[in-house]
């Protein structure tokens, strides 16, 4: 089961594979022609159709992960299951490709309507720029360094969802809602460390001491946040049924928010401060100076 749905994935043997990538390939030719692109696996016990697998549930010929009902019906998915493995052990079992050239056939969407997501998308989109200007206005030049942050942060989740677990790239309301929740707490940190250096520069301190000190107070907080949310997603993938994808983007959303807090932000605030002239501007500190000693 998998985000109110329940699925049937079958996983193809060597054999398998190199069949069902055979027969995609021969309707390449087919489908360019037709204009026709909606092609389905069907599996047929003797003449009864017993699962239609739309080609976009197979991914790249290693398995096919199909929504098959709601969870309320997920007794019916495991009958499925069992009859699909006694065929497979003791008779006869017939797979082909048919293209549905004239058949209106509702797909199944298990999880949000396309505008859902859309939406759901734009919102993300919406809250990174909040985020980024709030930091800008607040902050400064080092409010900069947030939205280095923030972006650095949506690249690099993004690639890790593209590339680790055999290369899907899944995206559910669950991954958006925690890219989100990681991407809130890492611009909260920030702001925490902002009004530390702050603090350190109200007691007279230059902003190069201040900086230091406000980066060293504040790393044990950020370390014990990342380190409690770590704890929390781990625990979820040891002890989470049908939650290990989730667990997992969870992971990768606080590991890279904390990079960011630790590491990146801190060399991309030294570099630009450097490089800064007017240090007071950059943090937009005020400072009136006594010229009477």
């Amino acid at each position: 089961d998998l985000n109110g749905a329940a699925y049937l994935k079958i996983n193809f043997t060597k054999a398998g594979k190199k069949m069902v990538a055979a027969m995609k390939n021969s309707l390449t030719e087919s489908t360019a022609a037709t204009g026709n692109d909606d092609v389905t696996m069907n599996i047929k016990i003797g003449d009864e159709t017993i699962v239609t697998i739309y080609k976009d549930f197979i991914n790249n010929s290693n398995a096919a992960m199909y929504p098959m009902a709601e969870i309320d019906e997920k007794a019916y998915v495991k009958m499925v299951s069992i009859l699909m493995n006694s065929v497979l052990k003791e008779g006869d079992f017939e797979i082909s490709f048919n293209s549905l050239a004239n058949t209106d056939i509702r797909k199944f969407d298990p999880v949000y309507g396309k505008n859902t997501m859309l939406m759901v998308f734009i919102a993300a989109g919406i809250a990174m720029l909040g985020l980024s200007v709030f930091a800008v206005l607040k902050m400064g030049r080092f409010g900069g360094v947030s939205v280095y942050n923030i972006f650095s942060y949506l690249i690099v989740v993004g690639l890790c969802f593209a590339f680790i677990s055999k290369g899907i790239f899944e995206i559910t309301l669950g991954s958006v809602l925690i890219f989100l929740a990681i991407l809130v707490v890492m611009s909260v940190l920030h702001v925490h460390i902002y009004n530390a250096v702050k603090a350190e520069f109200n007691l007279g301190k230059t902003v190069e001491s201040s900086v230091k000190a406000g980066f060293n107070k504040t790393i044990w907080t950020v370390v014990d946040v990342y380190a409690v949310l770590l704890l929390g997603s781990l625990a979820l993938l040891i002890g989470g049924a049908g939650m290990t994808t989730f667990a997992l983007q969870a992971i990768i959303c606080i590991v890279t928010g904390a990079f960011c807090n630790l590491l990146w932000g801190r060399f991309i605030n030294y570099t630009f401060l450097s490089a800064s002239k007017n240090k007071y501007k950059y943090f937009r500190f005020v400072r009136e100076d006594d010229d009477d000693e």
